[in-house]
C-alpha cells in the first residue's frame, strides 16, 4: 500500500492538568466527572517526502478543570501522567505494521490557558494490529514545568498544530518520518478563571538627614510570587509621590514637616496580584 493512501483517526485520552485551589492535582484517565475535547487535524507527512495523509480526529480527555486558579503561579514538571490511546482504522494499522512504524513522538504537545502553554510530550508505542487491519497504539506523557497566566477568564485549548516523529522502512531500513498535522478550530477543555494573587502591604520609617524615608513593602500572601505595579504615596490628602516596585519594594522620601502625621500607602496591583493599601505613623 502507498504511503498516500494513509489515512488514520487518532484518539488520544489522559489526565492533562487539574487546577484546583491555586494548586496542581494529579489524576488518572479514569477520573469521575472527565471532560473531553474533539478536534480534527488536516495531517500530512512532511517528511522524507511531503503527502497529504488526511484527516486526524484528536480526542482529548481530562479530569474537570475547577472553574479557578491563583495568577502567576508555577508548577514543575511530572506532577501529573497523561495515557494516551491512538486508534487507527483498516486498513491504515496493517499499511503501519508493514512500514515496521514502531514508535511515534509528539514532543510539542500542549495545551494552551492563555499566554500559558502546558506542554505535555506523548510518546507512543508500537501499534498492535487487530484482524479487520485498524490498530491501536498506547503512549504515555507527563506534564513540563508551567506558570499560569495574568489574571482573566481563558479556554484549556487544545494545540492548533503538532507533530508526530517517527521511523518507516520501506525496504532499505529505518528512515526519520514525520507527520504534521494542523486545525484552524481546536477544541478546548472548558473555561479556567484565573483570579488575583490576595496582597499584603506595610510601611518601614526611618529618619534621614532631610526628614523620613518610608519604604513600602509588598508581599503575596501563600506563594513566592513578587508583586510588580506601582505604590502612590500620600501624606494625609495630598499625593506625595508614585513610584514602581522593584523586588517588592518603593522608596519615597518624606520631609521633616511630615513627623506627627499619617502617611498612607496605595499599592494598585498588577496583572497578577490585587492591590492593597496600609496606613503608617511618621514618629
Amino acid at each position: 500500500m502507498n504511503l498516500r493512501s494513509i489515512a488514520t483517526r487518532t484518539a488520544v485520552t489522559g489526565a492533562i492538568t487539574a487546577l484546583a485551589a491555586g494548586a496542581l492535582v494529579g489524576a488518572t484517565s479514569g477520573a469521575a466527572n472527565a471532560v473531553e475535547a474533539s478536534t480534527d487535524y488536516a495531517c500530512s507527512l512532511s517528511s522524507p517526502i511531503q503527502s497529504p495523509l488526511g484527516t486526524f480526529n484528536l480526542v482529548v480527555s481530562t479530569p474537570v478543570i475547577p472553574p479557578t486558579a491563583t495568577a502567576g503561579q508555577s508548577f514543575p514538571g511530572g506532577l501529573l501522567a497523561l495515557d494516551a490511546t491512538l486508534t487507527i482504522p483498516s486498513p491504515t494499522g496493517a499499511a503501519l505494521a508493514n512500514y515496521k512504524v514502531d514508535h511515534a513522538d509528539a514532543t510539542d504537545y500542549a495545551v494552551g490557558l492563555g499566554s500559558t502553554s502546558i506542554a505535555a510530550p506523548i510518546a507512543f508505542g508500537a501499534p498492535t494490529v487487530h484482524e479487520d487491519g485498524s490498530a491501536t497504539v498506547l503512549g504515555a506523557a507527563a506534564n513540563q514545568p508551567f506558570t499560569l497566566p495574568p489574571a482573566g477568564t481563558y479556554k484549556a485549548m487544545l494545540p492548533g498544530a503538532f507533530n508526530m516523529d517517527t521511523t518507516i522502512d520501506m525496504g532499505a531500513g529505518p528512515i526519520p518520518a514525520t507527520i504534521a498535522c494542523t486545525s484552524d478550530a481546536p477544541g478546548d477543555l472548558g473555561s479556567v478563571q484565573v483570579t488575583k494573587g490576595v496582597s499584603a502591604i506595610a510601611g518601614k520609617v526611618a529618619k534621614t538627614t532631610k526628614g523620613y524615608k518610608l519604604t513600602a513593602v509588598v508581599d503575596r500572601l501563600g506563594d513566592d510570587v513578587v508583586p510588580a505595579g506601582k505604590v502612590v504615596a500620600k501624606l494625609g490628602t495630598k499625593k506625595i509621590d508614585t513610584k514602581t516596585l522593584k523586588n517588592g519594594k518603593a522608596v519615597f522620601a518624606l520631609p521633616k514637616s511630615a513627623k506627627g502625621k499619617t502617611a498612607k500607602l496605595i499599592y494598585k496591583g498588577d496583572g497578577y496580584t490585587a492591590g492593597k493599601s496600609t496606613s503608617v505613623k511618621i514618629k
